[in-house]
């Protein structure tokens, strides 16, 4: 990572893993790099630590702080390192969260219904009212779309289909 640091004009975490950018990577970007963080949790980079080690911190437009770094070279952090979608934008649209909702009510409502077929693990989520989700979702929407064709559905069941 610390390599591809060197050449990153835009690095942005996705892990969900605290300190998956070290600070020896950010050490190797170059002037005007941008760092944001989309991963699950806040501290993916270590935003404190690079702080106190900068010549000077300062919000150079809303939710952007350039970091001058003792390197004579400037990093710029978005959305002070939390969670960009939810601390530089406006979160989860609406148009997400209701699907997320749906999948989490159909959950529960699935697991009343059948707790007594289930063995304790982790279960997918039923494909089928994955499919009704999605279903719901387009006609709210007045989307219409085409049924596959039962070769269709046979391809995606798997390539043994046609072999």
């Amino acid at each position: 990572m610390a390599e591809a640091c060197e050449e990153a004009g835009i690095v942005m975490t996705a892990t969900g893993v605290r300190g998956s950018l070290p600070p020896e990577a950010i050490d190797r970007l170059p002037d005007g790099a941008l760092l944001a963080n989309a991963g699950g949790i806040d501290d993916e980079f270590d935003v404190p630590a690079l702080r106190a080690r900068a010549l000077s911190v300062a919000e150079v437009r809303p939710g952007v702080e350039e970091v001058q770094l003792a390197e004579d070279r400037s990093v710029f952090v978005l959305g002070g390192g939390v969670v960009v979608n939810l601390s530089t934008a406006e979160g989860h649209p609406v148009e997400i969260m209701d699907l997320t909702f749906a999948v989490q009510a159909l959950s529960a409502r699935y697991l009343l219904e059948h707790a007594h077929e289930l063995e304790p693990r982790v279960h997918p989520f039923p494909p089928e009212l994955d499919e009704q989700i999605a279903r719901w979702k387009l006609d709210a929407l007045s989307v219409r779309i085409d049924s596959l064709s039962e070769a269709q559905r046979a391809f995606l069941r798997g390539w043994e289909a046609f072999a």
